[in-house]
């Protein structure tokens, strides 16, 4: 559903739209749904369920070399990156999220958090292992993906290849090196 919001441009379509393109009448929609809010927060939900075993399997890299669990994480977001997958997901998130106060929390509860969440658990391993330094593991986990998140928005979604373009995977590679520096036991 978010892949679709999000094609959609920059105007939010309607509960009419949306009932449309998944082929049902609106008063269905809202019958299950109560509104466009509630349907929107519904979608979140079922998509966070779906991206369950994404984030067991990216906590199971904590088995290899610190380095290299780091720079596969990083790799496989850049890897889904696609309008199907988290482009879909994280920019109509965004858009929505950013657009109405009712659906912002539940962007941020259902998909933002869980990706966050799997960050943190991931380097929380190699910080008890004395492979990162210790500190704080949310704090850790925004800096390890925020540049690599905000690279993405700018290169697809804002149309940066377009007018500045970067290489993603040149960065993954040059980013890692830099949070393995930062985060460096003592």
């Amino acid at each position: 559903m978010l892949p679709l919001i999000r094609t959609s441009g920059a105007n939010r379509p309607s509960l009419r739209e949306l009932a449309r393109a998944a082929g049902v009448q609106p008063n269905t929609l809202r019958h299950y749904f109560g509104d466009r809010d509630g349907l929107l927060q519904a979608a979140f939900v079922e998509l966070r369920e779906l991206g369950e075993p994404h984030m067991q399997r990216s906590l199971g890299l904590a088995s290899r070399p610190v380095a290299e669990a780091v720079a596969i994480f990083l790799g496989e977001l850049v890897d889904a990156w696609t309008p199907e997958g988290l482009a879909g997901v994280l920019g109509a998130g965004l858009l929505e999220g950013l657009s109405d106060n009712a659906v912002g929390p539940a962007y941020v509860e259902h998909i933002l958090e869980p990706t966050l969440q799997t960050a943190e658990g991931l380097l929380e391993s190699f910080m008890q292992r004395g492979q990162l330094r210790e500190g704080p593991a949310r704090d850790a986990a925004l800096l390890l993906i925020a540049p690599i998140l905000l690279a993405l928005l700018h290169q697809h979604e804002l149309g940066g290849a377009r007018c500045r373009p970067l290489d993603v995977r040149a960065l993954v590679d040059r980013h890692v090196q830099a949070f393995l520096r930062a985060w460096a036991p003592t």
